[in-house]
Protein backbone atom coordinates (compact mmCIF):
# COMPACT_ATOMS: atom_id res chain seq x y z
CA UNK A 1 0.00 0.00 0.00
CA UNK A 2 1.27 3.25 -0.98
CA UNK A 3 1.68 5.90 1.74
CA UNK A 4 3.76 9.12 2.02
CA UNK A 5 4.20 12.03 4.43
CA UNK A 6 6.32 14.08 1.61
CA UNK A 7 4.99 17.34 0.93
CA UNK A 8 6.22 17.48 -1.90
CA UNK A 9 5.27 14.25 -3.13
CA UNK A 10 1.48 14.64 -1.56
CA UNK A 11 1.58 18.29 -3.29
CA UNK A 12 2.60 16.75 -6.81
CA UNK A 13 0.13 14.07 -6.65
CA UNK A 14 -2.76 16.09 -5.68
CA UNK A 15 -1.80 18.43 -8.90
CA UNK A 16 -1.63 15.29 -10.85
CA UNK A 17 -5.31 14.50 -10.17
CA UNK A 18 -6.54 17.55 -9.89
CA UNK A 19 -5.61 18.28 -13.64
CA UNK A 20 -6.78 15.08 -14.73
CA UNK A 21 -10.38 15.66 -13.03
CA UNK A 22 -10.95 19.24 -14.14
CA UNK A 23 -8.72 19.30 -17.70
CA UNK A 24 -11.91 19.69 -19.85
CA UNK A 25 -11.32 16.78 -21.81
CA UNK A 26 -13.75 14.42 -22.86
CA UNK A 27 -10.95 11.94 -22.86
CA UNK A 28 -11.01 11.99 -18.68
CA UNK A 29 -14.66 11.94 -18.57
CA UNK A 30 -14.54 8.96 -16.58
CA UNK A 31 -12.16 10.41 -13.92
CA UNK A 32 -13.96 13.74 -13.84
CA UNK A 33 -16.65 12.11 -11.61
CA UNK A 34 -15.08 8.87 -10.35
CA UNK A 35 -16.80 8.39 -6.54
CA UNK A 36 -13.31 6.64 -5.88
CA UNK A 37 -10.91 9.15 -7.32
CA UNK A 38 -13.10 11.69 -5.66
CA UNK A 39 -12.76 9.91 -2.42
CA UNK A 40 -8.77 9.60 -2.79
CA UNK A 41 -8.79 13.38 -3.51
CA UNK A 42 -10.67 14.22 -0.75
CA UNK A 43 -8.04 12.19 1.54
CA UNK A 44 -5.03 13.46 -0.06
CA UNK A 45 -6.07 16.97 0.21
CA UNK A 46 -6.17 16.18 3.77
CA UNK A 47 -3.09 14.90 4.61
CA UNK A 48 -1.61 17.35 2.41
CA UNK A 49 -3.77 20.34 4.68
CA UNK A 50 -2.36 18.33 7.80
CA UNK A 51 1.40 18.26 6.64
CA UNK A 52 1.43 21.88 5.09
CA UNK A 53 0.06 22.74 9.41
CA UNK A 54 2.72 21.17 10.50
CA UNK A 55 5.12 23.18 8.12
CA UNK A 56 3.14 26.13 8.70
CA UNK A 57 3.32 26.23 4.60
CA UNK A 58 1.53 28.88 4.17
CA UNK A 59 -1.30 31.20 6.25
CA UNK A 60 -3.32 29.32 9.06
CA UNK A 61 -6.83 29.56 6.67
CA UNK A 62 -4.80 29.41 3.35
CA UNK A 63 -5.56 25.87 3.05
CA UNK A 64 -9.40 26.07 3.94
CA UNK A 65 -10.05 29.40 1.72
CA UNK A 66 -8.52 27.16 -1.13
CA UNK A 67 -10.49 24.72 -0.44
CA UNK A 68 -13.55 26.27 -0.65
CA UNK A 69 -15.20 26.27 -4.31
CA UNK A 70 -15.40 29.27 -6.72
CA UNK A 71 -18.36 29.03 -9.22
CA UNK A 72 -16.73 32.51 -10.95
CA UNK A 73 -13.69 31.09 -11.80
CA UNK A 74 -11.57 32.18 -14.60
CA UNK A 75 -10.58 30.99 -18.01
CA UNK A 76 -10.74 27.32 -17.67
CA UNK A 77 -12.09 27.01 -13.95
CA UNK A 78 -13.07 24.06 -12.14
CA UNK A 79 -16.45 24.66 -11.98
CA UNK A 80 -17.25 25.37 -15.34
CA UNK A 81 -14.91 22.25 -16.32
CA UNK A 82 -16.84 20.09 -13.99
CA UNK A 83 -20.10 21.66 -15.42
CA UNK A 84 -19.41 20.41 -18.69
CA UNK A 85 -17.71 17.07 -17.80
CA UNK A 86 -21.30 16.20 -15.68
CA UNK A 87 -23.28 17.33 -18.72
CA UNK A 88 -21.96 14.38 -20.67
CA UNK A 89 -22.67 12.10 -17.63
CA UNK A 90 -25.90 9.68 -18.73
CA UNK A 91 -25.69 8.28 -15.08
CA UNK A 92 -26.75 11.74 -13.49
CA UNK A 93 -29.79 12.67 -15.79
CA UNK A 94 -31.57 9.37 -14.28
CA UNK A 95 -30.19 9.65 -10.99
CA UNK A 96 -32.78 10.34 -7.84
CA UNK A 97 -32.10 13.90 -6.20
CA UNK A 98 -30.15 12.24 -3.31
CA UNK A 99 -28.01 10.45 -5.97
CA UNK A 100 -27.88 13.44 -8.25
CA UNK A 101 -26.30 16.06 -5.10
CA UNK A 102 -23.71 12.79 -3.66
CA UNK A 103 -22.49 12.66 -7.85
CA UNK A 104 -22.26 16.39 -7.60
CA UNK A 105 -19.63 16.07 -4.68
CA UNK A 106 -18.05 13.54 -6.81
CA UNK A 107 -16.98 16.00 -9.70
CA UNK A 108 -16.18 19.11 -7.58
CA UNK A 109 -14.01 16.68 -4.76
CA UNK A 110 -12.19 18.11 -3.77
CA UNK A 111 -13.81 21.75 -3.18
CA UNK A 112 -16.17 22.14 -0.20
CA UNK A 113 -19.49 23.14 -1.63
CA UNK A 114 -22.78 24.40 0.20
CA UNK A 115 -26.23 22.59 -0.12
CA UNK A 116 -27.18 26.02 -2.17
CA UNK A 117 -24.13 25.70 -4.58
CA UNK A 118 -24.28 21.94 -5.44
CA UNK A 119 -27.77 22.73 -6.62
CA UNK A 120 -26.61 25.77 -8.44
CA UNK A 121 -24.28 23.10 -10.08
CA UNK A 122 -26.76 21.13 -10.92
CA UNK A 123 -29.40 23.97 -12.36
CA UNK A 124 -26.09 24.71 -14.76
CA UNK A 125 -25.66 21.00 -15.54
CA UNK A 126 -29.09 20.81 -16.76
CA UNK A 127 -29.55 23.92 -18.40
CA UNK A 128 -31.77 25.64 -16.33
CA UNK A 129 -29.10 28.79 -15.28
CA UNK A 130 -26.24 30.44 -16.77
CA UNK A 131 -25.89 32.12 -20.64
CA UNK A 132 -27.27 30.51 -23.55
CA UNK A 133 -27.79 33.61 -26.40
CA UNK A 134 -24.81 34.28 -28.57
CA UNK A 135 -27.12 37.30 -30.04
CA UNK A 136 -27.30 38.94 -26.42
CA UNK A 137 -23.48 38.56 -25.80
CA UNK A 138 -22.71 40.67 -28.91
CA UNK A 139 -25.26 42.84 -28.02
CA UNK A 140 -23.36 43.80 -24.15
CA UNK A 141 -19.57 42.88 -25.95
CA UNK A 142 -17.60 43.77 -28.70
CA UNK A 143 -14.79 41.73 -29.69
CA UNK A 144 -12.76 43.47 -32.08
CA UNK A 145 -9.49 43.26 -31.38
CA UNK A 146 -10.15 40.23 -29.20
CA UNK A 147 -7.62 37.94 -28.50
CA UNK A 148 -7.75 33.92 -29.13
CA UNK A 149 -6.38 32.33 -26.20
CA UNK A 150 -8.12 28.82 -27.30
CA UNK A 151 -10.34 27.44 -29.86
CA UNK A 152 -10.62 23.17 -29.88
CA UNK A 153 -12.59 21.16 -31.11
CA UNK A 154 -13.55 17.22 -29.67
CA UNK A 155 -14.49 14.18 -30.92
CA UNK A 156 -17.78 14.26 -28.01
CA UNK A 157 -19.32 17.21 -29.80
CA UNK A 158 -17.96 19.69 -27.92
CA UNK A 159 -15.79 23.05 -28.96
CA UNK A 160 -14.16 25.91 -26.89
CA UNK A 161 -13.70 29.48 -28.04
CA UNK A 162 -11.62 31.52 -25.45
CA UNK A 163 -11.58 35.25 -26.12
CA UNK A 164 -9.78 38.21 -24.26
CA UNK A 165 -11.09 41.70 -24.54
CA UNK A 166 -8.76 44.41 -25.16
CA UNK A 167 -9.89 45.19 -21.37
CA UNK A 168 -8.18 42.00 -20.08
CA UNK A 169 -11.51 40.35 -19.82
CA UNK A 170 -12.01 37.04 -20.38
CA UNK A 171 -15.19 35.35 -22.14
CA UNK A 172 -14.97 31.49 -22.50
CA UNK A 173 -17.66 29.73 -24.96
CA UNK A 174 -18.86 26.37 -24.89
CA UNK A 175 -20.60 24.97 -27.60
CA UNK A 176 -22.51 21.50 -27.25
CA UNK A 177 -23.55 19.16 -29.53
CA UNK A 178 -21.57 20.50 -32.69
CA UNK A 179 -22.96 20.05 -36.10
CA UNK A 180 -20.09 22.23 -37.92
CA UNK A 181 -16.50 23.22 -37.24
CA UNK A 182 -14.69 24.86 -39.82
CA UNK A 183 -11.22 26.55 -39.40
CA UNK A 184 -9.86 27.38 -42.94
CA UNK A 185 -6.71 29.19 -43.85
CA UNK A 186 -5.35 30.01 -47.46
CA UNK A 187 -2.12 28.78 -46.10
CA UNK A 188 -3.29 26.05 -43.43
CA UNK A 189 -0.93 27.27 -40.63
CA UNK A 190 -1.92 26.03 -37.45
CA UNK A 191 -4.68 27.21 -35.45
CA UNK A 192 -1.77 28.06 -32.54
CA UNK A 193 -0.82 31.20 -34.89
CA UNK A 194 -4.68 32.78 -34.33
CA UNK A 195 -4.01 35.96 -32.70
CA UNK A 196 -6.43 38.54 -33.59
CA UNK A 197 -10.39 38.72 -34.04
CA UNK A 198 -11.13 41.22 -36.78
CA UNK A 199 -14.63 40.69 -37.04
CA UNK A 200 -17.38 38.15 -35.25
CA UNK A 201 -20.98 37.65 -35.90
CA UNK A 202 -23.25 35.12 -34.12
CA UNK A 203 -26.93 34.15 -33.80
CA UNK A 204 -28.76 31.99 -31.33
CA UNK A 205 -32.10 29.83 -32.26
CA UNK A 206 -32.58 26.18 -32.94
CA UNK A 207 -28.73 26.16 -33.80
CA UNK A 208 -26.13 28.51 -32.44
CA UNK A 209 -23.64 29.82 -35.13
CA UNK A 210 -20.67 31.67 -34.28
CA UNK A 211 -18.61 32.72 -36.97
CA UNK A 212 -15.25 34.80 -36.24
CA UNK A 213 -12.65 36.35 -38.79
CA UNK A 214 -9.20 36.00 -37.38
CA UNK A 215 -5.64 37.41 -38.25
CA UNK A 216 -2.30 36.52 -37.02
CA UNK A 217 0.23 39.09 -39.11
CA UNK A 218 -0.77 38.98 -42.49
CA UNK A 219 -2.75 35.71 -42.62
CA UNK A 220 -6.74 35.54 -42.30
CA UNK A 221 -8.83 32.72 -41.01
CA UNK A 222 -12.36 32.06 -40.70
CA UNK A 223 -14.12 30.13 -37.66
CA UNK A 224 -17.45 28.77 -37.84
CA UNK A 225 -19.16 26.65 -35.63
CA UNK A 226 -22.62 25.86 -35.53
CA UNK A 227 -24.14 23.49 -32.61
CA UNK A 228 -27.21 22.74 -30.62
CA UNK A 229 -26.63 24.48 -27.02
CA UNK A 230 -23.97 26.91 -26.24
CA UNK A 231 -22.89 28.46 -22.54
CA UNK A 232 -20.67 31.06 -22.07
CA UNK A 233 -18.80 32.55 -18.97
CA UNK A 234 -16.88 35.91 -18.26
Amino acid sequence: MFRSDDFKELSVLHKAITAAKFSGSAVNDELAGDPTLAGVSDRLYDALAKEAEKRKAGPDDYWQDWRRVNTSQGYRGQWRTAVIAARRDFMLQSATPEERISIAKCYLSPFTCTDGELRAFLDEVDGRTGNHSLDTLMKEHSFTGASLLGCTCELSGTARVALMEKGGKVCDIIFSGVKRFELSSARGMSPDTIDTVDKITASSGKTHRFEAVLSSGREKKSLVIEAAEVDYWL
